[in-house]
């Protein structure tokens, strides 16, 4: 072995016997077992930043900088943002690819000539284009909506003419709403006057005439209409205080 091919062996040999305390966990570990940033030369252990990386993944931690979106540098004083081949260079395929995808949605996100398809579970995004009239058609569901609106696109119609329609359906719908209201509240004060409940299964009861022996239609239960008690007879009138007509 030639000097010089010693001399890289002995450091190759130094440097894998080497170790450097881990920012994240604050062990000392050997420097083949951590991960060096391009961006920021921050270096931490594999294991940490693997942890760390799905932390923020699963919380949605994406911050952004400038124009750009990733996950920030876990060094206490750095700002930095990871380029996406660092992470890619940490996680496993599956973690990576929905950390690609949520940079991918941000990014859409912010274009404002983007707008998502309506339809729940697709999730498409079609461009606009300003030229033309405001109509997107999904190419994966054919749902059709209006880009300026986001409603279903209105055929023959002007935004303004179909958001005026629109108000006036929301306004008829919340007479009717208030409508249906006042007659409940109109039904409960019926209820509440003119019936009893029943004593076995509480339905209202209300009596038209006749004695004060009455039957539940829903339960089949037999009561006084005086006293609400169990009726075993027509003796019952005799024995209490109760009439047999009132």
């Amino acid at each position: 072995m030639t000097p010089e091919k010693r001399e890289q062996y002995m450091k190759l040999k130094e440097a894998e016997n080497k170790t450097i305390d881990c920012a994240i966990c604050y062990d000392s570990v050997n420097i083949r077992d951590t991960y060096t940033f391009d961006s920021c030369f921050h270096r931490f252990c594999r294991d940490c930043l693997k942890g760390y990386i799905q932390v923020e993944i699963n919380e949605g931690n994406i911050q952004r900088k400038g124009k750009t979106f990733g996950l920030k540098c876990p060094g206490n004083t750095c700002s930095n943002i990871l380029a996406p081949h660092d992470i890619k260079n940490v996680v496993d395929k599956a973690t990576y690819d929905r950390y690609d995808s949520m940079l991918r949605d941000l990014a859409i996100e912010n274009m404002s000539d983007v707008s998502w398809c309506p339809t729940p579970g697709c999730g498409n995004a079609l461009i606009q284009d300003s030229h033309t009239i405001p109509l997107l058609v999904c190419y994966t569901c054919k749902h059709t909506w209006c880009a300026k609106c986001n409603v279903p696109w209105h055929f023959e119609s002007t935004c303004q003419s179909y958001q005026a329609w629109l108000e006036k359906l929301r306004s008829e719908k919340k007479l009717k709403e208030k409508k249906e209201l006042e007659n409940d509240e109109a039904y409960k004060r019926w209820i509440k006057q003119y019936t009893k409940p029943c004593p076995k299964c509480s339905s209202p009861i209300d009596k038209n005439g006749g004695c004060n022996h009455m039957t539940c239609r829903n339960c089949g239960y037999h009561f006084c209409w005086i006293c609400l008690k169990h009726f075993d007879g027509y003796s019952h009138f005799g024995r209490s205080s109760c009439a047999m007509f009132s």
